[in-house]
């Protein structure tokens, strides 16, 4: 199935469980603690909301976290947002 509004460096979101994401494409983190993490995409910002929330790997364009992830939200916004 293809998506016709996809665009070159939208984040990819990848959940493995409950317990493990990473995004790719990333901007910069907003907001990190043990409850919330915030990333700034280009259109867009990921909040991931958990338990026990703690960065276990960070790069430029990826980033992992693991804990007890309960929600994962996509919100208006981001870099380069109209």
């Amino acid at each position: 199935m293809a998506f016709d509004g996809f665009e070159l460096f939208e984040p990819q979101v990848e959940l493995l469980g409950r317990h493990l994401a990473t995004i790719e494409n990333h901007c910069g983190i907003v907001e990190y603690d043990e409850t919330v993490l915030r990333v700034k995409c280009r259109r867009c910002e990921v909040r991931i909301e958990g338990e026990g929330l703690h960065l276990t790997a960070l790069t430029l364009g990826e980033l992992a976290v693991e804990g007890d992830i309960r929600s994962v939200a996509f919100l208006p916004g981001g870099e380069g947002a109209e």
